[in-house]
Order: structure tokens, then C-alpha cells, then sequence
């Protein structure tokens, strides 16, 4: 895989896919800087979030060029959309987009991590059973391993991979007097994952549902039907979007005003969030 970045005539970036002993991503280019010029270089899976980047690297520019290797992925790399983001010593940054495998390969990668992740919660709640001694030790080891992945931060589990499956561990210790908790506790980790691999058009088709209800004040309870089923499928990362427009809704459901502007204040106000949602739900960071 190879991608061919350009935004500017004074920096150019090629990036690729390498595979040599171990998987790397390998970012070569040129740039119009003086010599010794010191270039940041962040990667970031999907668009660009401060604080989000897997791995961060320098480079010095030699010759009007420049290249780094990043080792990020401990068996592949993780397919999907990236940005390389390149901050110059005068601390402007520009971001450069590029892909690692096509679409239906990111789909692939993002599934085999949350497989891999349900399997290792199940194995954890399997442990509750082990009389062993050693089960404890098992289940930290599946626990840290998931901390340190960084496919589950790519793909923003940490609060599976991370403090949830370590929670998991700790009541794995009092498991006998509160099973039932700790059964709970893994069941919400797994319903997680559950929601994270609902695709974007079936995510898109309970927002037009959602959308189709604005056509009458009397709607009011379709509309809170409909919002709900969306909210039950929509992934983490939607919930507050999902909140937003469920505070505005209802504001305006309960507003005194006639019935023709209050619907044309619902159509105004909600539908825009709405289609946004919609927009959000179609630009899967796999894609």
C-alpha cells in the first residue's frame, strides 16, 4: 500500500505499509526546510484527536528529505483510515490522510479485534468456575494484555480493555459471595462490543426512523420510542450527540406555543441534528 500526499509544494509524503521482521509503517518525504530542520510526526487511526495518536516520532531533514519508521502493531497493521500529522519547528502542523487496506479489510480487522476481546472477558468469567490457584494470575494476564493492546486504542476500547477487564478481575476475587455482580459486570462489557459492530447503515435507518416522527406534535411518543432503539444500538461514541438531541426535542415538545410553529420549530431545531447523526453513522473510521 502505498499513498502519495500532497498538500503543499514545499513538503511532500509518501507512506506505506511495510512488512520487514515485524509490521511497520514506513513515512519517507521531502521538504523544503533548512538542514537539520526537526519534524514531529504523530499517527492517529482515523482523523485527527489531540491526545489520540499511537505513536509519536521525529525526523531530521537531510538533504531536503526526511524518513521514519513507526513500529506500532505487534502482529499486522491494523487496517483502516489514518492521519499523519507533521508539525514543523516554526509549530504549524498540517495533517496527512492515507489507508492501509481497503474498506472491506478495515471491517475485517476492526471485527477480529472485538472477537478477540469478547473471547478473553469470556474466558475471564469461565475462570469464576477454576478452582485452580493460579486463576487469578490468568485472568491479570488476559486483562493487562488488553491494557497494553494498541488495536483497542485505535479503536477506542479502552474502557473495555481497559479499567472495565480489570474491574472484571477484581471482583473475580470475591466471586463466590457476589456472582451475580461480577456476572452482570461481564455481561455490560460484552453488550459493549455488541454495539460497536453495528454497521453505519443499519445505525442510519433508525436515525431516518427517528427523523420520520418530526411530522406532528402528537409524535411526541414515536419520537421517544424511536430515539430509544437508536440509543440502545449506537456505539459509545454517539451518546452524547443522542443526548443533545433528545434535551432539544424535548424542550421543544413541551414548549406553549401553537401547534404549527411548534412543528416547524421541530423541523428547524431537531432535524439538522439529526442528519448529522446520519452523516456520523456513514463515516465508519474503518471505511
Amino acid at each position: 500500500m502505498m499513498a502519495l500526499l500532497l498538500l503543499a509544494q514545499e513538503i511532500e509524503v509518501v507512506v506505506r505499509d511495510v512488512w520487514r521482521d515485524e509490521p511497520r509503517i514506513v513515512c519517507e518525504g521531502t521538504a523544503d526546510l533548512p538542514e537539520g530542520s526537526r519534524l514531529e510526526l504523530k499517527i492517529y487511526y482515523g482523523a485527527y484527536e489531540p491526545g489520540r495518536d499511537l505513536q509519536y516520532r521525529s525526523a531530521l531533514v537531510r538533504g531536503g528529505a526526511f524518513a521514519q519508521e513507526f513500529f506500532i502493531f505487534p502482529g499486522t497493521n491494523l487496517p483502516g483510515r489514518y492521519t499523519l500529522r507533521t508539525t514543523f519547528p516554526s509549530g504549524a502542523s498540517r495533517n496527512f490522510p492515507f489507508r492501509i487496506g481497503a474498506p472491506v479489510d478495515g471491517e475485517r480487522g476492526r471485527a477480529k479485534v472485538l472477537e478477540g476481546l469478547a473471547r478473553d472477558i469470556r474466558a475471564i468469567v469461565a475462570l469464576a468456575d477454576d478452582a485452580s490457584p493460579d486463576r487469578f494470575q490468568k485472568a491479570w494476564s488476559l486483562a493487562e494484555k488488553a491494557a497494553r493492546s494498541p488495536e483497542c486504542k485505535a479503536l477506542r476500547l479502552e474502557d473495555v480493555a481497559g479499567e472495565g477487564m480489570t474491574d472484571l478481575c477484581r471482583r473475580l476475587k470475591s466471586v463466590a459471595a457476589a456472582r451475580s455482580a461480577f456476572d452482570r459486570k461481564a455481561q455490560r462489557l460484552l453488550d459493549r462490543l455488541a454495539s460497536e459492530q453495528i454497521g453505519g447503515d443499519a445505525l442510519g435507518g433508525l436515525a431516518e426512523e427517528l427523523r420520520g416522527t418530526l411530522g406532528a406534535v402528537s409524535g411526541r411518543k414515536d419520537f421517544t420510542a424511536a430515539l430509544l432503539r437508536l440509543q440502545v444500538k449506537a456505539p459509545a461514541r454517539h451518546h452524547a450527540a443522542l443526548v443533545e438531541l433528545a434535551s432539544t426535542a424535548v424542550t421543544l415538545f413541551d414548549e406553549s406555543c401553537p401547534k404549527e410553529e411548534k412543528e416547524r420549530k421541530l423541523r428547524q431545531e431537531v432535524e439538522p441534528l439529526i442528519l448529522r447523526l446520519i452523516e456520523e453513522f456513514k463515516r465508519s473510521r474503518w471505511e
